[in-house]
């Protein structure tokens, strides 16, 4: 048994004897660099080892942070000198193929991908190919801090580095995608891949420019081609498409799935493969509304694509470096002058390893009917980190981390998610005192009220949970917060323009989100946030037994609220204005 710790920067996924056996690093920040540990059992004899590792710098998906490109595979021991990178003769060498494109029409999930059978390292996961040389060790490992490992000699500055920490969650969930329903096929001259621009905002059909906008049309549907296809997905048979043909498959995966896809195929050259992800068809060519999401006549497909491009030989199996997701997914083939035989289509789903542990009972069945839809939602935006969304950003934001952080309360008694969720938040605290809105994120940004909402995520914990050790560690990011806000105070005594996009919801006739005077004056919404969050505060230091600080809490919260009543309160309309002079509550 070889006890293995294996991290990147950014990705690695490893490869044992061919066969990939493990994914990584679990995404964190510089200061919180996570490791995954293995326990490798192989039998005695010969055996190969391949990472495959890739940074993509500002191509990568927002919430992936980097210092830079690097591998480390750590063992305990006698294995030392055999196998660790360092001290083993590791091998390295670039993989040709790959080329990188743009996300769209997603808008921070990272770099599509188009691979080139003709340039691809075949083999090398198998440790196969020319060009290996011996891998270079970037620096030594060393304490956090300390740079006493460093040559002396050296009078350089520090390098940046990775402070290394045990990841925190368990191995994501993966089993294999059921195939779906194929739901279209139809041949085309050319399809778009994302809607065209609009130049006015009559509506009405594309102009000549838009070329490739194209609806699903039933007319067109070559239902003979249907079994052969259905069967592929099956596992059961193969299709082979002639030269100079051009195929549209549209498959219903008939659920969400976020899931990694593979692609086996023969002959070909030439060819392209395209694998288009959608949530849903839209309704206008300019992609405006989505409507009914199980209809599709009529309608036009537009989404994210990776793209394999076969060399002819035989057998070729193609996959990405990471997942895509939706409902739909439609393969775009265009052969040239050679046949190309689709062998398999695997999709492996993946995601955090949440199930309802609870259960739900209504007395309108309508309720209990909605309860699988919404856990689902739920699992798709649980990964290494909760989502705002799977298909569009991936970032881990407050105002959505808290509600994904009670409905997992009430589903399950795994509390690694939440955790995780909670001491990332405190750890992007920035000098003022003030989280980031969303975290790990290489793109910052401020949305004071959300850190707010991170007081509410630390009380929820407590309510929930109880665990008060765990919740004693975070009052200083609380605190931190809180003595902010306070410090944004007006003459008037009220928080005014904290610095940052002051969102709080995507209200009717808010700009951005942003409640009247939110900006850079005092809003009711702001003011009475923060009078909530003081409250929350109090209640916290009481139950850590710190009574001094929940009555300072307490004392600033009651100040607060007589001094928002005076400043908001209409009495000609008896309600609380969104802010003075303000009719609209």
């Amino acid at each position: 048994m070889i006890r293995a710790h294996i991290s990147a920067d950014e990705r690695y996924e490893l490869f044992v004897d061919g066969q990939s056996a493990a994914r990584g690093s679990e995404r964190g920040d510089p200061q919180h660099w996570f490791f995954e540990s293995y326990d490798l059992s192989l039998p005695p004899g010969d055996h190969m080892l391949v990472a495959r590792v890739w940074s993509l710098g500002e191509l990568a998906p927002w919430a992936q942070m980097s210092t830079h490109h690097g591998f480390l595979f750590a063992v305990e021991k006698d294995w030392i000198p055999l196998l660790a990178t360092g001290a083993a003769a590791w091998e390295a060498k670039v993989l040709p193929g790959y080329t990188f494109t743009d996300p769209a029409p997603t808008l921070a999930a990272g770099a599509n991908l188009v691979v080139d059978g003709n340039d691809y390292a075949w083999g090398f996961e198998a440790g196969q190919g020319d060009d290996w040389r011996p891998a270079i060790s970037y620096y030594p490992g060393m304490r956090p801090g300390r740079s006493e490992a460093l040559d002396p000699a050296d009078r350089s500055c520090l390098p940046p580095y990775h402070e290394l920490i045990p990841a925190r969650l368990p191995e994501m969930f993966k089993q294999p995608v059921r195939p779906g329903k194929v739901r279209y096929i139809a041949s085309y001259d050319r399809l778009r891949v994302l809607p065209p621009e609009r130049k006015s905002e009559t509506a009405g059909d594309p102009d000549s420019s838009a070329e490739g906008v194209v609806p699903v049309q039933m007319a067109s549907h070559l239902t003979g081609e249907a079994p052969a296809w259905a069967a592929m997905l099956q596992g059961t048979s193969s299709v082979t498409l002639p030269p100079h043909t051009h195929r549209r498959i549209l498959i219903d995966l008939e659920n969400y799935f976020c899931a990694y896809p593979r692609v086996q195929v023969s002959g070909g050259a030439g060819a392209s493969i395209g694998l288009v992800w959608a949530e849903a068809l839209y309704n206008e060519p300019f992609a405006q509304t989505k409507g009914q999401r199980d209809e599709i006549e009529g309608k036009y497909f537009y989404g994210v694509v990776d793209t394999f491009l076969p060399d002819g030989a035989p057998s070729r199996w193609f996959d990405t470096l990471w997942w895509q997701c939706g409902r739909y997914l439609e393969i775009r083939v265009e052969t040239q002058d050679q046949p190309l035989t689709i062998e398999r289509l695997e999709l492996t789903e993946t995601r955090y390893p949440l199930e309802m542990q609870s259960g739900f009972q209504a007395s309108d069945p309508r309720l209990e009917r909605a309860i699988p839809i919404l856990m689902r939602g739920l699992q798709m935006c649980a990964h290494e980190t909760y989502f705002d969304c799977p298909y569009y950003e991936q970032l881990m934001y407050v105002g959505d981390t808290r509600l994904e952080t009670l409905v997992t309360y009430t589903v399950t008694g795994d509390d690694r998610l939440p955790h995780k969720a909670l001491e990332m938040f405190d750890r992007s605290r920035m000098v003022n005192g003030l989280t980031q809105s969303r975290y790990p994120s290489h793109i910052r940004q401020t949305i004071p009220p959300f850190s707010l909402w991170y007081v509410g995520m630390v009380y929820d914990h407590a309510s929930w949970r109880g665990n008060l050790p765990f919740i004693q560690a975070l009052m200083p990011g609380v605190r931190g917060v809180l003595d902010a806000f306070l410090s944004y105070r007006n003459e008037q005594g009220l928080v005014a323009g904290p610095p940052g996009w002051n969102f709080m919801d995507w209200s009717h006739g808010w700009e951005s989100g942003i409640p009247p005077e939110g900006d850079f004056g005092a809003s009711a919404p702001i003011n009475w946030l923060t009078i909530l969050a003081l409250d929350w505060a109090a209640q916290l230091e009481t139950w850590l037994g710190e009574p001094e600080l929940a009555v300072r809490w307490e004392r600033y919260a009651a100040n607060m609220t007589g001094k928002v009543c005076a400043a908001f309160w209409d009495p000609a309309l008896s309600r609380f204005c969104d802010a003075p002079g303000q009719q609209r509550a």
